[in-house]
């Protein structure tokens, strides 16, 4: 319960509430469970103070300093916090429905499971809060600095198409829109499972990349999708379903969401799979647009907002864009793998195959691995070169002989050289490795 003298004092006033709060400022105030609805607050120092279970309907709280408050379950219905200080702030399932946050400072909040339906939340900082399971329904985003986390749940076996996806979504990192994550990135020592579940629960946009292995795999299908498909149910979560190669799915769960490609065909089926990156990458990218800038109440689909982004654009666009801003990320000193392996794949896009090879030999001469060999092999491949990129391939796998998607285009190139025998035997050990045996 809220203290008594606490609330007395509030009911004098901003002005003689800020003056006692300058002169101790040592207290606590506790508003705990107080009816504050419709109360004129502007510009109150409230910082540090304990507000959870307040009810704040409708309030008037603009440019208020609520930095570290705790506001946990409060609800803040149709309240007014424009350039409120809310730093550090805990909002642990608070209610912010209709709530006008618009140029709020939320860096470091918790608004993990809030309520932030028709919220306004335009040009907030929101660096480094934590959105996980909140609601956003129809929430204003626009000119935020908000990044969405994006989970990958996919089978080992189809680690090398996951990476491959990961380089097309390159562009949407740097242009700041997202972070990724999958189970690789759990470091030694750590509780595979734990952190799973905490990235898993922490991300607002899901990938299911569905394969046969996916679905024979008990954790993938029963935990992880079972999981994600019951936060899309909520409303708190985003989920992708991406037909990576062909398997019968009738009436699996996920079989209601629209499925990438949006044709249907699965990616390992396009005669160009860049082209199927290409198109999954930009179906994001229109996700994360319509998360930031929902559509305005009242106006009907199909009609035009002002200032609402476009993502529809052309493949050469597309990959001309992503070069363009991997080229300014590389001049401002950023020297991320994955920042190489992104312009790669827009220089090949574009059909710009020796500039391709040479950005990945500068990425491998930083920090060789496998997956830039991979890369190096597959543009090679596309040009009909077999021998360099089997020679390609090879040097994936003396840095790790266990990696199963060089074998696998091993076999695929061997095939197209006539040489079926050492096809075989190549197809045979990928099998084995991806098998685990």
């Amino acid at each position: 319960m809220a203290n008594q003298d606490h609330i007395n004092r509030l009911k004098q006033g901003v002005e003689v509430w800020n003056r006692w709060r300058q002169e101790h400022q040592e207290l606590q105030p506790d508003l705990s469970e107080a009816d504050l609805s419709r109360t004129i607050l502007r510009g109150i120092n409230l910082s540090g103070a304990v507000l959870t279970n307040a009810t704040l309907t409708g309030a008037d709280l603009r440019r208020a300093k609520l930095d570290e408050a705790d506001l946990r379950f409060a609800t803040l219905t149709n309240a007014t916090l424009t350039g409120a200080e809310l730093r550090q702030a805990r909002l642990y399932r608070a209610k912010l429905i209709n709530a006008n946050l618009r140029n709020a400072n939320l860096r470091g909040a918790d608004l993990s499971e809030a309520d932030l339906s028709f919220a306004d939340l335009g040009e907030a900082d929101l660096s480094e809060a934590d959105l996980s399971e909140a609601f956003l329904k129809e929430t204003n985003l626009s000119g935020t600095n908000l990044r969405f986390n994006v989970f990958f749940s996919y089978a080992r076996q189809d680690r090398a198409l996951r990476d491959k996806l990961e380089d097309h979504m390159s562009i949407l990192k740097y242009r700041g829109f997202i972070t990724t994550w999958h189970a690789r990135e759990v470091l030694a020592g750590q509780n595979i499972t734990e952190e799973v579940t905490h990235f898993l629960k922490k991300s607002r946009i899901i990938l299911l990349l569905i394969s046969a292995s996916f679905m024979a795999s008990s954790y993938c299908y029963s935990k992880e999708m079972m999981y994600a498909l019951q936060r899309h149910e909520r409303g708190t979560a985003n989920v992708l379903p991406i037909l990576l190669r062909p398997v019968l799915f009738t009436d699996a769960p996920f079989a209601k969401l629209k499925i990438l490609p949006a044709n249907g065909k699965p990616v390992t089926n396009w005669q160009d799979r860049e082209n199927a990156f290409v198109e999954i990458a930009l179906e994001i990218e229109r996700l994360i647009v319509a998360l930031k800038s929902p559509p305005i109440r009242g106006v009907r689909s199909g009609g035009s907002s002002k200032g609402r982004l476009v993502a529809d654009r052309s493949k050469e666009e597309y990959y001309t864009n992503a070069l363009d801003r991997s080229k300014q990320e590389l001049l401002s000193g950023n020297s991320d793998i994955a920042l190489y392996r992104g312009m790669a794949e827009a220089l090949t896009g574009l059909g710009r195959y020796e500039e391709s090879v040479e950005v990945l030999k500068q990425a491998i001469a930083l920090v060789p691995q496998p997956a830039l060999y991979m890369s190096i092999g597959n543009t090679f491949s596309k040009l009909g070169h077999y021998d360099q990129a089997i020679d390609s391939y090879q040097r994936a796998i003396a840095l790790e002989e266990t990696y199963a998607p060089a074998y696998w285009e091993i076999s695929e190139v061997l095939v197209h050289l006539g040489r079926q025998k050492e096809a075989n035997l190549a197809y045979q050990q990928a099998r084995r490795l991806d098998s685990g045996e």
